[in-house]
């Protein structure tokens, strides 16, 4: 977990990924069952997303869409789904399209709009960097 969490500090997406998977669901250490780890599962988890990483904009947008939700987690966790749907391709892509056609039915027209914003801006920021 030392050696995890060292690479995660130094910017590995990929230990940043797996640190947020394992901090997601488990109880924090006050014994509550979704606290500060998910809070730290998702922080994990965007670092690793924001570099590019497309399992970690599904695994974000899973725990997005997890309960328990606070005020905007649908749409964040749509625009996430959407990104991964033009990030990731077979199951993976289908899990994306499915999360994202579950949530979206209970968005205004608002939210979806801000949710499609959000993630082309998450693409264009990719993009920039992938050709830095």
């Amino acid at each position: 977990m030392k050696k995890l969490l060292i690479a995660a500090n130094a910017g590995d997406a990929a230990a940043q990924f797996n640190l947020g998977v394992m901090l997601h669901g488990r109880p924090d250490p006050a014994g509550q069952e979704f606290g500060q780890n998910r809070a730290d599962a998702i922080d994990w988890l965007l670092q690793a997303a924001h570099q590019g990483l497309p399992r970690a904009h599904l695994k974000l947008a899973e725990v997005y869409a997890d309960p328990p939700q606070s005020r905007g987690d649908d749409v964040r966790a749509c625009t996430w789904f959407r990104v991964a749907m033009s990030s990731t391709f077979g199951v993976h892509r289908h899990r994306a399209k499915e999360g994202f056609d579950r949530l979206a039915v209970g968005l205004s027209s608002a939210q979806l709009r801000h949710a499609e914003r959000d993630a082309r801006a998450v693409h264009r920021a990719q993009t920039l960097a992938a050709i830095s």
